[in-house]
């Protein structure tokens, strides 16, 4: 359970930095990396 919150927490500032640094159009490909570094 805490690896999973700490991914979301990952995730979120993931995302933020993407939208920040990079517009929108890159969310999902960032969201998609963080996520499948984080299951796999």
């Amino acid at each position: 359970m805490k690896y999973l919150l700490i991914g979301c927490l990952f995730t979120l500032l993931g995302v933020t930095m993407a939208i920040l640094i990079w517009g929108v159009e890159m969310v999902p490909t960032i969201t998609g990396g963080i996520g499948c570094f984080f299951l796999g």
